[in-house]
């Protein structure tokens, strides 16, 4: 064996376990993953189907529901042969590239990884309640406390390097913590995993990197994601995208804890509370809309919003949580939140098995593909209008005095966006351009 994979063989089989407890040793174990060439299999433990029937616990409804018992063998596309359940434990675009710098440390080439060696490093440490065992660690490190501005340097580096500069090259010292911090990380954008203590229930100003497996540290922590804003991001968008959490709450949506976080440089970044643990770090089961459904972020014609709502009502088999699918198309529109794609919709299981909505996330002023929605409302992306929002309405046979009673509630919210943009500290001029395009989306709406 080349000496450059010694420390990560290939991985020719993972067991897969559905962690329940703050503690991975509280675990069920669900499953095999196996390498077959350049085939993904997976195989349900036989065990675990009989107790998902008695407890009525499906991880992947859709294309992977437990009553299958026999091997199955996913598409390489989207996921590069990994089912969409097991996709949605792999890092996305930043948290890739991060376990990428730190696979090239180690002298590994990238084309000589599979999806089985990404997830066995990803182990325990991963966003959900799925672990994967044996782990394969990278030799990382974290220190105590974080320093925001220079993991946020560090990040930037990294983000603004395209793996063919002298930066990829450098043995930054801060490498393996950021690493550490965001390797397990969704999204494109970089941020960091950390903790936050708090005292008599407030959140306090001692933050810490967050463990990378289910152990958490002593006393009273809550988990948190800060994001770095990037070149490429609005100016002050942290502040903007508090305001856009402080709007969705009063517009009735289940928006996550946020703050504020200020780093010594005076900096303000973004930071929301991670809805894939409980208290004392119990992990929770989630599946975004477009891992679940076996389709990739920048398909725009495999689902609309007419489509989010169905998978919604079919997963959770409740009204109350369809016309909360409703409400959050409604205020993605209405705020002009365009980011609207399938990886930023999910469900989360509750503790008795039974599929929710997860609380809303990446709400924030954005322009979508070409300047529309990433979900079509009833065909229109561009300007979608009232019509086109009681089009969706009817056809998922929401009761109009819902309806009318959503719309209003969203909009008196938004009217509200002065307000919410002067108290997150948004700069009165950019608050200004984008109380402009609220107002021309509600002229249009009414």
């Amino acid at each position: 064996m080349p000496a450059r994979l010694r420390r990560f063989p290939p991985v020719a089989e993972l067991a897969v376990h559905f962690v329940r407890g703050p503690r991975s040793e509280d675990a069920l174990r669900v499953g095999t993953l196996a390498q077959d060439g350049r085939d993904v299999l997976f195989e349900y433990d036989a065990t675990f189907c009989d107790r998902a029937r008695r407890e009525t616990l499906d991880l992947s409804p859709i294309h992977l529901g437990t009553g299958i018992e026999s091997a199955q063998t996913a598409a390489w596309a989207p996921f590069e042969g990994a089912w969409g359940l097991f996709a949605d434990s792999l890092p996305d675009e930043w948290g890739r590239r991060l376990v990428d710098r730190g696979l090239q440390r180690h002298g590994i080439a990238l084309s000589d990884v599979t999806q089985l060696m990404r997830l066995a490093i990803v182990g325990d440490g991963g966003w959900g309640a799925l672990v994967y065992r044996p782990a394969q660690a990278l030799e990382l490190r974290r220190r105590g406390h974080v320093d925001l501005d220079a993991i946020a340097h560090e990040a930037r580096s990294v983000f603004n390097d395209d793996g063919s500069g002298a930066a990829s090259g450098k043995a930054s010292a801060l490498l393996p913590t950021l690493i550490a911090a965001g390797g397990s990380s969704g999204g494109a954008r970089p941020k960091i995993h950390v903790d936050v203590r708090t005292v008599d229930g407030e959140l306090t100003d001692d933050i810490r990197y967050a463990p990378l497996s289910t152990a958490r540290p002593s006393g009273d922590y809550v988990p948190f994601i800060i994001k770095i804003p990037t070149r490429r991001d609005r100016t002050h968008a942290g502040t903007v995208e508090y305001a856009y959490a402080a709007m969705a709450r009063a517009a009735g949506i289940d928006v996550p804890g946020t703050r504020l976080f200020v780093a010594a440089s005076g900096q303000r970044l973004f930071g929301v509370e991670r809805f894939d643990r409980g208290p004392g770090g119990v992990r929770r089961h989630v599946h975004t809309l477009g891992r679940l459904l076996q389709i990739p972020q920048t398909d725009f014609s495999s689902c609309d919003y007419a489509g989010f709502l169905a998978v919604t009502h079919r997963i959770t088999r409740h009204y109350r949580w369809k016309l909360e699918a409703f409400r959050r198309m409604v205020f993605n529109i209405l705020a002009h939140n365009r980011d609207d794609h399938v990886q930023n919709f999910a469900y989360r299981m509750a503790a008795d098995g039974a599929w929710e909505l997860a609380p809303a996330y990446d709400l924030t002023f954005m322009e979508g593909p070409n300047g529309q929605h990433s979900l079509l409302v009833a065909g229109e992306g561009a300007t979608p209008t009232r019509a086109n929002i009681e089009r969706v309405a009817a056809d998922a046979s929401l009761k109009p005095a819902d309806v009318e009673h959503v719309i209003d509630v969203v909009s008196d919210a938004v009217a509200q966006w002065p307000e919410f943009a002067k108290a997150a500290g948004v700069p009165r001029p950019l608050a200004r351009d984008i109380a402009e395009r609220l107002v021309a989306i509600g002229r249009r709406t009414r």
